[in-house]
C-alpha cells in the first residue's frame, strides 16, 4: 500500500484544533462536546509516515483523490510496496519545515464537504483483533498525549481541488468489489508427486472500485457559520501577513467542525489494491502479500478482518497489509477472499446511518486471486568439458541445469558414428569416456577434429544440444615399450618427438611438450612455462631432455651428471635447428650452421672439429659416446668412440653425399643421395643387416635405435632391421594419403608421427648434353612438371640409376649428370621429389650427343706471392676433346714486369725495373692468359696478380714479402737488438700480420681473428710482440720474463687506444685517457703520474727503461732512467704543445704543434741536430731509431739525422704524388710505408 499522504486541509484542521486545546481548553465546555479537548483526548491525524510502521495497531483512513462526478472503473496497480500509517504518531522528521513548505488553502470555505475530523471522540474497542494483528486499543486504556502545539503556518493560498463524496447521492454500496488477479509461476499440481516449486510466482491485479453514497451535509449552516464568524474579520486561512486571528472566534470555529464530523461522518472506501510480493518460504509455501487501499475521509482509525478463500488462508495486519497463504503450493486456478474495514467509534453517518446494521461503519473488499501453473522450461547445458587421457581416449564431463528441478537425462553422440564408441562412467555427473574404436580409421585420420553433440531432456522439453570438439585423433604411431601415447586436446597435434634410451618427448603444436616413459632421472619432469612462451624444440639423451624455448631460453630436465644439461642459450639472433642427446652429451646445430656440445668428452665426443672455409654443418647424430655431423658439402665426421667402428665413415662413391645421418648407443646410419642406406658399428641384434629394397624404390629416411634400425622407404613404407623383441622394429606402413614427417627410435621402442599428406606427383623429364660434357641442371628445371596436392614446396633429395654415366646431387640440390667417357646416346637416371614428408619418382631421359671440336677453357688463374716484388702464376685449363692446350702469360707492364715459365702451367712474374717499383708502390699488376689447342683458342682472362710493395727499407736489407692484389702495408714495427733488429712485423690493408726475424719465444706466432675482426696497431719490444685489434682488445706474444705481457683487464665500455714495447716493458693508452704500464719497473717506468683534473693521456712511448706520456694539455712527462738528462723535457714556447713523442733507448724526439720538432738526452752521432724546414713546410711525424732520427715532413719527404753507417737515415724521395705514411726505425734499419697521395697522370 502506499504511504497515505494527509492533505492539506487535513494539517490546517489540526491546527485549528491545536489552537482550540491552547487557547479555549475551558471554553469549549459551553457545548457539552468539547469534553475530549477540554479532558486532553487525543485527536487523531491522518499523518505522512517516513518509514513503514509496525507498531500500529490502528490506521487511519486515506483522503480520497480524483474528481466527484469521474467514475474510477478498472484500475490496473503494478506491485508497490505497502505503506504503514500510524493513527498516533507524526513520523514527520521536523514538522515545522514541513508545513512551511506548504501553501495556504482558501478555498477551504467554498467546498464545505471537505471537512475533516478536527475534534474525533474515544473510539470504541473491537471485540477481538483481527487474526495475528496486535489488538486494537481497549475502552479503559489511556491514549498517548497529543503531540505539542507547532507554530502556526501561514495560509495555504492555492489548495488542493478536493472531492466531495455526498456530491452523488444516487450510489452506494455496504461492499466495495475489488478484483485482484495474480499470475504465479508454479509447478504443475495435478501430479501428486511433482517436484517442489524453484521460483516465486509473479502477481498483477486488477481492480474494480465503485465510489459509495456519501452522508450529504448541511452546506448552509455551514455558510452562515463562516459569515458570522466573518462578520467579526475571522478566517480559517487568513493572508500573509494579516492579525492573528481571535483566539474565541478561531475556537468557535474549530467546535462548528467537530460538530460536523461527528453527525456527518463519512464510511470508509476502497479505492484500490496493491500487490507487493509473491514469494516462495523455504517449507515450500506459496504467500502472496499486498494491501488495499482503505481510506477514510473523517481520518478515523481502521480495524480489519478477513475470510478464508477456498485454497487459501488470509490474515490481515494492523495497517491493512494481508498475506494470502496458499493451502496446496500446487495449486492453479481463481480463489476469492474478503476484507473489510471498519471506523466504528461515537460518530452518526448522517441520520440514515442509525438505522443501517452496521451503522455505516464498515466497507468489505472482494479479492480475486488467480493462480496459473508456471510452464514446464527446458534444461539448459552450462557447459562440456574434455579431458584427454592416453591414446584415442577422453573423458568428457557435462554440466546441466533445470530451472523447475526436474531430472535431466544427458546423451553424448559421435559424429563419427561406427568409428568412436562414448561409455557413461557415471550418470550422477554426467561423466562419460569417448573412444576411438577403430584403428585403422585412426591411422587413416591423424590430427582429424573428434567431435559430438549433447543433448539433455528432461523428459517433455529438450535442451539447445551443442556440438563440440572434443579432442584431435592422435597423429603418433607407437611401437614397443612406451607406446603409451597422451590423447590430444582440441586443434593440438604432435609435432615433433625425441627419443631416449627408455623415454619418449613429445613438442604439440601449441607449443606444450609432454613426455612418456622412465623417469628415473626425472626426464620427464618438463617445466612449467612462463606466461606467452612456448616450447619450439626438443632434444633427448639416453637419460635426459633438453628444451628450446620461444624466448631463446634452453631447459633440461634429468641426468645432468657431467654437465649434459648446460646447453647455452643460442645467441642474439640465432636459434636451434636440431637437438640431440647420447648417453652423458648433448649436441645442437644452430641456425648458421655451427655446432654446440656440452658434457662428457671423455672420448671427445663433444670436440667438434673446425669447418673448412665455405662450409657449414646441417645436420647431427648422437650416440651412446660418439657424434656425428653432417657437413654442406655432403661428407660426415665422426668423432668420440669408435670401439665398434661407430665413428669410420665409409667413402662415398664419386657424385654422391650424405644427406642424413642418425646415431643410437654403438651405432650409425647414414642416408646418401643416391637413396642407399648404410649402417655401421655394433651389430649384436643384426641392426646393420639392412634389407634389399624392392625395384624402383630408395630410402628416404635413416633411424638407429639402441637394439634396432628403422629405414623408410619412398614408398612411406617403414622397415626395421635388429632387435624386435617389444616390436620396436615394426612400425605400421601408413595408411594412404598419411605419411610419417618424422621417425625416432630409443632403446626398445619406437614413435612416428604422422599427418594426412599426398604423395607429390613428379612428371618425367628429357634433357640433352654434349659427349663428354657433364650436364649441371637447376633443379628448378627437374620440379617445373611437379606438383604437391597439398601445395607444399618440392626438393630434390636423392638421385640415382645412370647405366651409362654418373648422376649426382649436390648440396644446394643441384644435380649433375656426367656421360661416361665416348659415351653417346640416351641414358636415364631418377629422382625424388619430396614435400618433407612423402616422395614422388620422376625419369630423367638425357640424349649425349656427339660432340664436335671445342675450344679449350682457362679454367682458373692463382697467384703466390713470394718476396719483394714477385709472383708465382699457376693457369688451370682444360679441353673438351682432350687436346693438348698451350698456354701464354702477358704482363701489362711490359719493360718493367718479366714473366718466365716454370712449367707447362706455371709461371713467375717478376718486377724487374727497381727504379719504376720504386716510383709506383701500391701499383696493380695485370697479366693476360690466353690458351690454345692448335686450332680454337680459349677466351683470354686478364687477371690481377698482385701489388707492387710499398715498404722502402733503408739500411740493412730485408726480404719484405710480395703483396697479393688489392692489399698494401699500412703500418711497420721494428726491435732493436744487439747487433741486428730481431724482428720485424708488418700490418697489412686487410688486417693480416706478417713477421719476419727472430720467432724463439713465439713472438711471431699470430692467432687467427674471429670474422669481422683485425688488427690495427703493432707494437715490437726486444722478443715479445704487441697487438691492438679493431675490437679495442690486444693480444700479445712471445718473452713474458718480466710480465711484460700481463695485460690489465679494461673496465665496462672502455677499450685499448694505442699500444708501445721497449726491451722488457709495455705501455697501452685507454679510450678513457688513463695510461698502464706492465712488465719491467727497474727504474721505475712503469710509475704512470697521476693527472691533474680534467687531463688525459693521448699518446705512449716506451724506452729502454724510461716512459714517456703526452697530455691532452700539450704537455709531455716521463718516468724512468734519467740517464743522457732524458727526462728533462724542454720547455714549450707559449702558446705551442706537443703533439707527439717517441723514443730510443735514451734519446727522445718529439712534435711541436707549429709543426716543428725537437730532440733531447742522448746526443751522440749528432742525432738531436733536428734539420731546419723549408720555408712553409711543417714535421708531421718524428721516429726515434737506436742512433738515428727520422722525419716526417709535410710534403711526405722523409728526412734523416744522427748515425747513417749503412744508410739507416737516408730513405729515397718518392715521386710526385706519392709520400712516406708510416716510419719505423730499429738498430741498423728504417722501414717506410709509401702510399699514393694524390692522382696520377
Amino acid at each position: 500500500m502506499a504511504k497515505p499522504k494527509p492533505s492539506k486541509k487535513h494539517r490546517k484542521n489540526r491546527r485549528d484544533t491545536e489552537r482550540v486545546v491552547r487557547w479555549l481548553r475551558a471554553g469549549a465546555v459551553v457545548t457539552g462536546i468539547g469534553a475530549a479537548v477540554i479532558n486532553g483526548q487525543p485527536v487523531a491525524w491522518a499523518t505522512e509516515s517516513d518509514a513503514p510502521s509496525t507498531e500500529s495497531a490502528e490506521t487511519t483512513g486515506q483522503e480520497p483523490t480524483g474528481n466527484d462526478d469521474t467514475d474510477p472503473g478498472d484500475v490496473q496497480i503494478k506491485d508497490s510496496p505497502p505503506t504503514t500509517v500510524s493513527a498516533q504518531t507524526n513520523t514527520s522528521s521536523d514538522p515545522e519545515e514541513e508545513e512551511e513548505e506548504e501553501e495556504p488553502e482558501p478555498d477551504d470555505f467554498e467546498d464545505p464537504g471537505n471537512l475533516d475530523a478536527d475534534l474525533e471522540p474515544e473510539p470504541e474497542p473491537d471485540p477481538e483483533p483481527v487474526d495475528d494483528a496486535e489488538p486494537a486499543p481497549q475502552k479503559n486504556q489511556q491514549p498517548a498525549p497529543a503531540p505539542p502545539p507547532a507554530p502556526e503556518p501561514d495560509p495555504d493560498p492555492d489548495p488542493e481541488p478536493t472531492v466531495d463524496p455526498d456530491d452523488d447521492p444516487d450510489v452506494h454500496t455496504d461492499e466495495a468489489a475489488v478484483f485482484a488477479g495474480f499470475s504465479t509461476a508454479a509447478a504443475d499440481t495435478d501430479t501428486q508427486d511433482a517436484p517442489p516449486l524453484l521460483r516465486p510466482p509473479t502477481a498483477t491485479a486488477t481492480v474494480t472500485t465503485i465510489t459509495p453514497t456519501q452522508t450529504p451535509e448541511f452546506r448552509p449552516i455551514r455558510q452562515l457559520v463562516l459569515g458570522f464568524l466573518g462578520v467579526f474579520g475571522f478566517s480559517p486561512t487568513p493572508a500573509p501577513g494579516s492579525p492573528t486571528p481571535n483566539p474565541l472566534l478561531a475556537a468557535m470555529w474549530a467546535v462548528y467542525r467537530r460538530v460536523e464530523s461527528f453527525f456527518y461522518n463519512d464510511t470508509p472506501t476502497a479505492q484500490g489494491v496493491t500487490i507487493s510480493t509473491t514469494e516462495l518460504t523455504d517449507d515450500g509455501d506459496v504467500i502472496v502479500t499486498g494491501a488495499i487501499d482503505f481510506d477514510d475521509y473523517d481520518g478515523d482509525v481502521l480495524r480489519y478482518t478477513a475470510t478464508d478463500g477456498a485454497h487459501g488462508s488470509v490474515t490481515v495486519n494492523p495497517d491493512g497489509t494481508f498475506t494470502y497463504t496458499l493451502t496446496d503450493p500446487s495449486y492453479a486456478g481463481t480463489d476469492t477472499f474478503t476484507i473489510t474495514a471498519s471506523d466504528a467509534y461515537t460518530h452518526l453517518h448522517g441520520l440514515f446511518g442509525l438505522f443501517a446494521p452496521d451503522g455505516r461503519h464498515t466497507r468489505t473488499a472482494t479479492v480475486t486471486v488467480n493462480l496459473t501453473a508456471a510452464p514446464n522450461d527446458a534444461p539448459v547445458i552450462e557447459s562440456v568439458t574434455s579431458d584427454p587421457g592416453t591414446g584415442n581416449s577422453w573423458t568428457v564431463v557435462v554440466e546441466t541445469s533445470d530451472p523447475d528441478g526436474d531430472p535431466v537425462t544427458v546423451t553424448v553422440t559421435p559424429a563419427d558414428t561406427g568409428k568412436v564408441s562414448v561409455t557413461a562412467v557415471d550418470g550422477e555427473t554426467n561423466t562419460y569416456t569417448v573412444t576411438v574404436t577403430d584403428t585403422d580409421w585412426a591411422r587413416a585420420n591423424p590430427g582429424r577434429q573428434l567431435e559430438v553433440t549433447v543433448t539433455a531432456t528432461d523428459g517433455a522439453l529438450d535442451a539447445a544440444p551443442v556440438t563440440l570438439t572434443i579432442g584431435t585423433v592422435n597423429n603418433v604411431v607407437a611401437v614397443g615399450a612406451h607406446s603409451n601415447i597422451p590423447a590430444l586436446p582440441p586443434g593440438v597435434t604432435y609435432t615433433r618427438v625425441a627419443t631416449g634410451g627408455s623415454h619418449t618427448v613429445l613438442l604439440r603444436s601449441d607449443g606444450s611438450v609432454v613426455g612418456v616413459g622412465a623417469n628415473d632421472f626425472g626426464q620427464l619432469n618438463i617445466p612449467e612455462l612462463p606466461d606467452g612462451v612456448t616450447y619450439v624444440n626438443i632434444g633427448a639423451g639416453y637419460n635426459h631432455t633438453v628444451l628450446l624455448r620461444s624466448d631463446g631460453v634452453v631447459v633440461g630436465t634429468g641426468a645432468n651428471g657431467h654437465g649434459q644439461l648446460d646447453l647455452p642459450d643460442p645467441p642474439a639472433g640465432l636459434t636451434y635447428t636440431q637437438i640431440v642427446g647420447g648417453n652423458r652429451h648433448t649436441v645442437a646445430l644452430l641456425s648458421d650452421g655451427t655446432v654446440v656440445a656440452v658434457g662428457d668428452d671423455t672420448l671427445g665426443q663433444i670436440s667438434i672439429p673446425d669447418l673448412p672455409d665455405g662450409v657449414v654443418y646441417t645436420g647431427v647424430a648422437a650416440g651412446y659416446d660418439h657424434t656425428l655431423l653432417l657437413r654442406s658439402d655432403g661428407s660426415v665426421v665422426g668423432i668420440g668412440d669408435n670401439s665398434e667402428g661407430q665413428s669410420s665413415i665409409p667413402t662415398l662413391p664419386a657424385g654422391v653425399i650424405y644427406t642424413q645421418v642418425s646415431a643410437s648407443g654403438y651405432n650409425s646410419v647414414l642416408l646418401r643421395s643416391d637413396g642407399v642406406a648404410v649402417a655401421i658399428g655394433w651389430n649384436e641384434f643384426e641392426q646393420r643387416n639392412l634389407p634389399d629394397l624392392p625395384p624402383g624404390l630408395v630410402y628416404t629416411g635413416v633411424v638407429a635405435g639402441g637394439h634396432h634400425t628403422l629405414l623408410v622407404r619412398s614408398d612411406g613404407v617403414v622397415v626395421g632391421a635388429g632387435g624386435n623383441y617389444n616390436g620396436q622394429a615394426t612400425v605400421p606402413a601408413p595408411p594412404p594419403g598419411v605419411a610419417y614427417t618424422q621417425v625416432s627410435a630409443g632403446l626398445a621402442h619406437s614413435v612416428a608421427i604422422a599427418i594426412v599428406n599426398a604423395a607429390p606427383a613428379a612428371g618425367d623429364d628429357t634433357l640433352t648434353t654434349v659427349e663428354d660434357t657433364p650436364l649441371t641442371i637447376d633443379p628448378n628445371t627437374l620440379l617445373a612438371n611437379d606438383s604437391d596436392p597439398d601445395g607444399t614446396p618440392l626438393a630434390i633429395t636423392a638421385v640415382w640409376g645412370a647405366a651409362n654415366g654418373t648422376v649426382s646431387l649436390g648440396a644446394d640440390g643441384t644435380v649433375t649428370y656426367t656421360p661416361g667417357a665416348g659415351f653417346v646416346g640416351d641414358d636415364t637416371f631418377h629422382y625424388l621429389a619430396s614435400d618433407g614428408s612423402t616422395v614422388g619418382t620422376a625419369t630423367v631421359t638425357v640424349t649425349v650427343t656427339e660432340a664436335p671440336n671445342a675450344a679449350p677453357l682457362i679454367d682458373s688463374v692463382t697467384s703466390d706471392p713470394g718476396t719483394g716484388n714477385t709472383w708465382t702464376v699457376t693457369v688451370e685449363t682444360s679441353d673438351p676433346d682432350g687436346d693438348p692446350v698451350s698456354v701464354t702469360v702477358t704482363p701489362a707492364d711490359t719493360g718493367k714486369v718479366t714473366v718466365t715459365a716454370v712449367d707447362d702451367n706455371t709461371f713467375t712474374v717478376t718486377v724487374t725495373d727497381t727504379d719504376w717499383a720504386l716510383a709506383n708502390p701500391g701499383r696493380q699488376l695485370v697479366v693476360t692468359v690466353t690458351a690454345t689447342d692448335g686450332t680454337l683458342d680459349a677466351a683470354p682472362k686478364t687477371v690481377t696478380v698482385g701489388t707492387v710493395n710499398n715498404v722502402v727499407v733503408a739500411g740493412y736489407d730485408v726480404d719484405i714479402p710480395a703483396l697479393p692484389p688489392g692489399v698494401t702495408y699500412v703500418r711497420t714495427a721494428v726491435s732493436g737488438g744487439d747487433s741486428l733488429d730481431r724482428q720485424i712485423v708488418l700490418l697489412r690493408s686487410d688486417g693480416v700480420l706478417i713477421g719476419i726475424g727472430d720467432n724463439t719465444y713465439g713472438q711471431l706466432n699470430f692467432a687467427d681473428l674471429p670474422e669481422g675482426v683485425t688488427y690495427t696497431q703493432v707494437a715490437v719490444g726486444a722478443d715479445h710482440t704487441v697487438l691492438l685489434r679493431a675490437d679495442g682488445t690486444v693480444d700479445v706474444l712471445g718473452n713474458n720474463s718480466h710480465g711484460q705481457l700481463e695485460i690489465p683487464d679494461l673496465p665496462a665500455g672502455v677499450v685499448y687506444t694505442q699500444v708501445s714495447s721497449s726491451n722488457r716493458h709495455t705501455v697501452l693508452l685507454r679510450s678513457d685517457g688513463v695510461a698502464v704500464a706492465v712488465g719491467s719497473n727497474q727504474s721505475g717506468q712503469l710509475d704512470i703520474p697521476d693527472l691533474p683534473p680534467g687531463v688525459t693521456y693521448t699518446q705512449v712511448a716506451a724506452g729502454y727503461s724510461n716512459t714517456f706520456l703526452l697530455r691532452s694539455d700539450g704537455t709531455v712527462v716521463g718516468v724512468g732512467e734519467t740517464n743522457y738528462d732524458a727526462l728533462d723535457i724542454p720547455d714549450l714556447p707559449p702558446g705551442v704543445t706537443y703533439t707527439q713523442v717517441d723514443v730510443f733507448g735514451f734519446h727522445v724526439v718529439a712534435l711541436r704543434s707549429d709543426g716543428t720538432a725537437v730532440a733531447w738526452g742522448d746526443s751522440a752521432n749528432d742525432v738531436l741536430d733536428i734539420p731546419d724546414l723549408p720555408p712553409g713546410l711543417a714535421y708531421t711525424q718524428v721516429v726515434a731509431g737506436y742512433g738515428h732520427t727520422i722525419l716526417l715532413r709535410s710534403d711526405g719527404v722523409a728526412v734523416g739525422t744522427g748515425l747513417d753507417n749503412v744508410e739507416q737515415a737516408t730513405l729515397p724521395t718518392l715521386p710526385s704524388g706519392y709520400s712516406y705514411t708510416h716510419v719505423a726505425a730499429g738498430l741498423y734499419r728504417t722501414l717506410a710505408v709509401a702510399a699514393v697521395t694524390a692522382a696520377q697522370d
